[in-house]
């Protein structure tokens, strides 16, 4: 079979692996924690810093966790001809922005994810006391590293997310981890980045020490454990599934569950599958003619403008007439999936 017909077949057969698994709660609360217990034991067999690097490292690239950074790449706003990595602020347990830990408004939110931590943990093997001795601790250095952070509010105003920084400043912040080796490790080099939020990652750096340690160790596994639990066997699925009950977000039963699981898994490419099936040519034709019209008249828009000057009006035409069309029928590149066993995928219980 063709190249493309072999990542077609691998896809579905894996996709199926990961939706046999899902379904199979049985299994799940069979095997725990297991496909999780490497990364664990590294972590609380660090016994300094430099030690849980390494294991950070190796949760941020293997377990899609962020930690240290969140990255994008996306085209650089002020030359369109180029990219930038744009590094993003990070979240916390259950993915919580810093938003929930210093706004007043989300005070009763704070408290449910506090519980979701000391359930998580108690369900780990922490006892009570030790449970919620942690929470406190956790709840405390989201609560400063928050206070650090931009908030959703900030990240509205576009002169907020456009910072353009070197790798030598990048250095410069996170001081305390080797940088070099970290973004290496990701498969990333750049001259330039663009740093969203630089108060958020100073403020991590400087937790970096070994004063921290054990609250670093403790913040790892609540972030895996977080990340994780819906995969997980039903006392994890559980806390996770009050959590969304308290906070408003409707859980599904049965089937549908199961499948939304997976198709969260794989989004990109359901997206690119779904498209490929059924966006025709004419809806592609029909798509880009208006795509054209609609640049059309907002360059004559931008050309009769009378408040903007001639050479912003000149800008933003070049930056207009650079603008590609992307439609879903846009040809991806999966041939990684051609040879993936994810059968031995973390969230996996099954073998292939």
């Amino acid at each position: 079979i063709s190249g493309s017909e072999e990542f077609d077949f691998n896809f579905s057969r894996n996709v199926s692996i990961v939706y046999q698994n899902v379904k199979d709660s049985q299994k799940r609360n069979e095997e725990g924690l297991s496909l999780l217990e490497n990364y664990i034991d590294d972590i609380f067999s660090s016994f300094s810093i430099e030690e849980l690097e390494n294991v950070i490292f190796r949760i941020e690239n293997d377990l899609g966790i962020d930690i240290l950074t969140h990255f994008d790449v996306d085209l650089d706003s002020e030359d369109t001809d180029k990219t930038l990595i744009y590094l993003s602020p990070v979240s916390f347990a259950f993915g919580a922005s810093s938003d929930y830990f210093v706004n007043d408004d989300y005070l009763l939110y704070q408290a449910y994810i506090k519980r979701g931590i000391i359930q998580l943990l108690e369900v780990y093997g922490y006892d009570e006391n030790k449970a919620h001795e942690v929470a406190r601790e956790l709840i405390s250095f989201y609560g400063d590293i928050g206070h650090h952070s931009l908030l959703s509010e900030d990240l509205l105003d576009t002169k907020n997310i456009y910072h353009k920084v070197d790798f030598s400043k990048m250095k410069s912040i996170y001081s305390r981890i080797d940088m070099d080796k970290y973004f290496s490790s990701k498969g990333i080099v750049r001259e330039n980045y663009n740093l969203i939020d630089e108060g958020q990652y100073e403020k991590l750096n400087a937790y970096l020490s070994n004063e921290y340690l054990d609250l670093w160790k403790n913040h790892l596994l609540v972030m895996i454990l977080s990340h994780y639990a819906s995969y997980l066997s039903d006392d994890y699925v559980h806390i996770v599934d009050t959590l969304n009950e308290e906070m408003g977000v409707e859980n599904e039963d049965g089937q549908k569950k199961d499948m939304d699981l997976v198709l969260n898994l794989f989004s990109s490419e359901f997206s690119y599958y779904y498209s490929k099936k059924y966006l025709d040519k004419e809806v592609e034709k029909y798509l880009e003619g208006m795509f054209l019209k609609i640049k059309n008249t907002y360059q004559e828009l931008l050309l009769q403008n009378e408040w903007l000057s001639d050479n912003t009006k000149k800008r933003a035409v070049t930056k207009l007439e650079k603008m590609n069309l992307v439609m879903g029928s846009e040809k991806r590149d999966f041939s990684d999936y051609a040879s993936l066993n994810l059968g031995n995928c973390l969230m996996l219980s099954v073998e292939c």
